[in-house]
């Protein structure tokens, strides 16, 4: 089972759920909107700035109907294919 976390640090980072898989980071937001920026990905990038060799996905979950890139590295996916994967 990969081990799950939450990660919020003194500066104001915040990630809503980190999983580690094989020595691996998958990074995922949840937002209510449905038009996601790329302001909505600011810890998401941090993150991958500060560790780059170590993460695999960064997705933010939203209101959104469809999936789409929201920042480099950052894919939005809407609450309906969260479901269906």
């Amino acid at each position: 089972l990969p081990s799950l976390y939450y990660l919020s640090t003194r500066d104001g980072l915040e990630i809503y759920l980190l999983l580690e898989v094989d020595q691996m980071l998958h990074l995922f937001e949840i937002k209510s909107t449905e038009t996601l920026t790329p302001t909505h990905a600011v810890s998401l990038m941090h993150l991958r700035r500060e560790l780059p060799e170590k993460i695999g996905t960064s997705a933010i979950i939203s209101g959104s109907g469809e999936s789409v890139p929201v920042a480099p590295g950052v894919i939005g996916i809407g609450w309906q294919d969260a479901l269906a994967a």
